[in-house]
This record gives C-alpha cells, structure tokens and sequence, in this order.
C-alpha cells in the first residue's frame, strides 16, 4: 500500500536515482540529528516523557534563598 503516488513512468534508472538520493538524505540527517531522533525514537517506543532533569547549560548563578 503506496501512501506517497510514485510515478510509474520511471526508468529503473531514474528509480535508482531517487533511492541513493533518498539514501544519502537520510544519512546526512541521521549524522547531523543523531541523538536528539534516538531520543524521540526511545520516547515514542516506551511512552516515557522526555527526561528534563537533565541540563545542557552549566548554571552558576548564587541561589536566591
């Protein structure tokens, strides 16, 4: 079951160039958004919420109290 229409007019040869393209895009997007996907893939699967207890930024300011 197609749920994108694809053209059957293609040659193989065009076919194989959609699919490196295609290739190669998802393996410049994995590079580059690598962990925050597996973050969302783990979410999604055990239907957690995302851990914020973690920090990315090193505070320094004095506690107010």
């Amino acid at each position: 079951m197609n749920h994108l229409p694809i053209p059957n007019h293609w040659s193989p040869h065009q076919a194989l160039a959609v699919l490196d393209f295609l290739e190669a895009l998802h393996q410049a997007i994995w590079e580059a958004y690598q962990e925050p996907l597996l973050d969302i893939i783990v979410t999604h699967k055990t239907n957690e919420p995302p851990d914020d207890t973690i920090l990315d930024h090193d505070f320094t300011d004095d506690i107010p109290f």
